[in-house]
């Protein structure tokens, strides 16, 4: 188990996501663990209170 996991995924030229649909996607639960999210130009931060090797959301 890991204590706090950053994501970072890169976006095309041209794409964008609005900080609030990423609000509401924390919000809804769907992603066990996953606590914050934000974009900023050409990338989204996903933060996560920890990832278990065996999780299958797990990003390995």
């Amino acid at each position: 188990m890991s204590g706090l996991a950053v994501f970072k995924v890169g976006l095309p030229t041209g794409y964008v996501t609005l900080n609030d649909e990423l609000r509401m996607y924390v919000q809804s639960g769907q992603v066990p663990n996953l606590r914050y999210a934000r974009w900023r130009p050409k990338v989204i931060h996903f933060f996560f209170d920890s990832v278990w090797l065996h999780d299958p959301t797990a990003l390995l």
